[in-house]
């Protein structure tokens, strides 16, 4: 492991490492200020968290399948 990690600090991806924790920061953080912004409410943001388990809960959605017809107008052919 302690070469791996050695070899890692050599490289490009020991960089890449942290600019990418720093953008997931970034990014999360505009998010908040944009809603907060957009929607004028502390609430709004708070809900993003209190929210959350109702957000991923399980739901009871009906899925139906509806079989189309289509025609083709230049050779009169009905397609199913």
């Amino acid at each position: 492991m302690q070469k791996f990690l050695r070899e890692l600090k050599d490289s490009r991806y020991y960089t890449l490492l942290f600019v990418s924790l720093w953008k997931i920061a970034c990014f999360f953080l505009i998010m908040l200020l944009a809603t907060y912004i957009n929607y004028e409410s502390a609430d709004s943001v708070g809900n993003l968290f209190s929210m959350f388990g109702a957000s991923f809960s399980q739901r009871d959605i009906s899925v139906t399948e509806v079989r189309t017809m289509f025609t083709d107008l230049r050779e009169k052919k009905i397609f199913v």
